[in-house]
């Protein structure tokens, strides 16, 4: 992805691009189950951010701004997608616990890894997935086998 930005402002994009879009692609793949509208999503929302950039970098928390971004991309992917069965673990979840619960439980995000992606700290992370396991009284591999179900 080409991303042109003029001043430091540009540098601090290109790093925040060479840092989270690896991370960005695994969380739009699990939740799209296409690789091309994974990165077609991931593209839109990078580029909403870099075109906010200055605003993004004047909140307390950049990442958490950024995430917001990409997640509502992926939202509306998903809801033109082919094949909705894929983000069952957005049921009934609030947004953030079932990011949460995709980044660590499904992709095998560490804590500290999926906060950070988020914007959020560690211990928030830790209190989602606690609440998650609570709310559904699942272990994480349910999700997952009903989600393999569901393709078949």
């Amino acid at each position: 992805m080409n991303h042109r930005h003029r001043g430091d402002d540009g540098i601090g994009f290109h790093a925040f691009v060479q840092l989270y879009q690896a991370d960005y692609l695994l969380y739009a793949q699990a939740r799209l189950g296409d690789p091309l509208a994974s990165r077609t999503a991931v593209e839109q929302a990078l580029r909403r951010t870099e075109q906010g950039w200055s605003l993004v970098l004047r909140r307390r928390r950049p990442n958490a701004c950024a995430w917001r971004i990409l997640r509502a991309t992926v939202d509306v992917a998903c809801c033109v997608s082919s094949r909705p069965a894929l983000d069952l673990m957005r049921r009934g979840l609030p947004e953030a616990k079932a990011d949460a619960a995709l980044l660590h439980h499904r992709l095998g995000m560490p804590v500290g890894r999926a906060a950070a992606l988020m914007g959020v700290e560690a211990s928030t992370v830790r209190a989602d997935l606690l609440m998650v396991q609570r709310l559904l009284g699942w272990a994480p591999e349910v999700i997952e086998e009903e989600e393999q179900r569901s393709t078949r």
